[in-house]
C-alpha cells in the first residue's frame, strides 16, 4: 500500500474524497482503492462530527454487519475501533501489528502506533473483513 498518498488528505466533517475526509472517509476509500471492498458511506447517518450518538450507533452496527469479524491479532488492513469521550468514536485501518493511520480534526490524516499513550488505553477493538 503507498500511504503516502493519503498523508496529504486533510480532515474534512463527512468529507469522502482526496480534498477531505473524516475518520470513516478516509476508512471508506482505503477499503475501496487497497482491497477493492466498496463500504457504505454513512454520510446519511449522522450530521457531522459532534453528532456523537449517530457515530457510536453506526459504529457498533458495523461491528454487527456480516464482513465484520472481531480479532485480537491486529494485521494489516484491519480495522481499529477507537473509543473517544468512553465511546467508539474513531476509526482507522491497521497497517501492521501495532501502527494505524487514521483522520482527525486538527491533525489530518496521519500515522500513529497504538502503544502511544494517547490511544493504548482507548482500543475498543479490531475487525476484520471476512467476505
Amino acid at each position: 500500500m503507498d500511504i503516502m498518498k493519503y498523508l496529504t488528505i486533510p480532515f474534512k466533517d463527512r468529507g469522502r474524497d482526496h480534498s477531505g475526509v473524516d475518520c470513516f472517509g478516509l476508512v471508506q476509500m482505503i477499503y475501496k482503492q487497497e482491497f477493492k471492498i466498496q463500504l457504505p458511506s454513512y454520510i446519511e447517518a449522522y450530521e457531522n462530527e459532534k453528532d456523537r450518538e449517530a457515530i457510536c450507533n453506526e459504529i457498533n452496527k458495523e461491528k454487527k454487519l456480516s464482513g465484520w469479524v472481531e480479532t485480537d491479532n491486529p494485521k494489516h488492513g484491519n480495522l481499529i475501533i477507537l473509543n473517544l469521550l468512553g465511546r467508539p468514536l474513531h476509526l482507522g485501518v491497521m497497517l501492521d501489528h501495532n501502527s494505524f493511520i487514521h483522520c482527525m480534526k486538527g491533525k489530518g490524516t496521519i500515522i500513529e502506533k497504538t502503544t502511544d499513550i494517547i490511544w493504548r488505553n482507548r482500543i475498543n477493538g479490531y475487525l476484520k473483513w471476512q467476505i
